[in-house]
């Protein structure tokens, strides 16, 4: 089973929150208690989990990008720009290609719009 953050705060004598500070706005914390959790967390093999702290903050750091045909020169060029700038932002870009299928736009079930062509 994995190391939860509260098992590390318990082990290193502080609370869950300067552990989450350490890892991610270290410089928030006396660098003295930041070496002493960082060190308990590696005896104890806590690793932050990204998905657990998405469902708890509300964000997940992911940009959705659907793509009309993947195989179109014109498509990967801009596929890599956006991966380029939101990696540099700390984003993810998760791309779907939908092979020139109808598709929806959000919201227009609800204002009775027609499936549209992508390309």
């Amino acid at each position: 089973m994995a190391v939860t953050i509260k098992q590390v705060a318990s082990a290193a004598g502080v609370s869950v929150s300067t552990v989450s500070r350490a890892f991610t706005a270290p410089e928030q914390v006396q660098p003295q208690t930041l070496q002493r959790v960082r060190e308990v967390a590696a005896e104890l093999g806590y690793s932050p989990n990204p998905p657990a702290r998405s469902l708890r903050g509300g964000r997940t750091g992911s940009i959705g990008l659907i793509i009309p045909d993947i195989a179109n020169p014109f498509f990967p060029p801009i596929f890599k720009a956006m991966q380029a700038r939101a990696r540099r932002l700390g984003y993810t870009v998760l791309a779907a290609d939908t092979d020139r299928a109808r598709v929806r736009r959000a919201g227009d079930h609800r204002r009775g719009v027609p499936s549209r062509w992508t390309a």
